[in-house]
């Protein structure tokens, strides 16, 4: 309905995001903040998705979901290197779990592609702002993407590429394919 999905929006709305930017909170809180989202957005896939999955009603929200995850991979990426780079005592002591944050990352982006090459649930238009959302993100972050992870996504790659009807998702895939090491 109109009312939900101004409801859902506002939900997923990056600005919920602006915590991040905020200097008086501390790195550590900022850390914790952040893993309530994707929580939360796990949560809403699976509430948006129907399991037998003979068919997607909310094809455009998952869509959406989808984007948002991956852009709350990229705000953890992002808040990791900072962590990364600070020299404060609780800073050090999260410095571990920039691992973790990085495979959070490549899990978002294989599962996205994942569903992806379901293209019959979702409308062209959708799967193209979905593909322009995670050829961006992917190039940002393709320096540290090892051999191993690249491979996979690689095969998500072609198999969008193999049974997509969109000449621009095909062209900017092979594009990202070639890009990955």
């Amino acid at each position: 309905s109109r009312r939900s999905g101004e409801i859902f929006n506002r939900i997923i709305d990056p600005v919920n995001l602006s915590f991040l930017q905020d200097e008086t909170i501390s790195l550590n809180e900022k850390a914790s903040l952040i893993q309530n989202y994707v929580d939360i957005q796990g949560c809403f896939v699976t509430v948006y998705t129907n399991s037998n999955n003979t068919e997607q009603f909310y094809n455009r929200e998952l869509i959406d979901l989808y984007i948002f995850g991956i852009t709350i991979a990229q705000e953890m990426l992002d808040l990791g290197q900072l962590i990364n780079e600070s020299i404060e005592e609780e800073d050090i002591e999260m410095q571990y779990g920039y691992r973790s944050i990085q495979y959070l990352y490549l899990t978002m982006v294989n599962i996205v592609l994942e569903n992806q090459q379901k293209s019959w649930f979702f409308e062209d238009k959708d799967l193209v702002r979905l593909s322009d959302f995670l050829y961006n993100s992917v190039m940002i972050n393709k320096e540290w993407i090892q051999d191993k992870r690249a491979g996979e996504i690689k095969i998500r790659l072609k198999k969008i590429i193999e049974n997509t009807e969109s000449d621009e998702i095909r062209e900017k895939y092979i594009e990202l394919a070639d890009n990955l090491s």
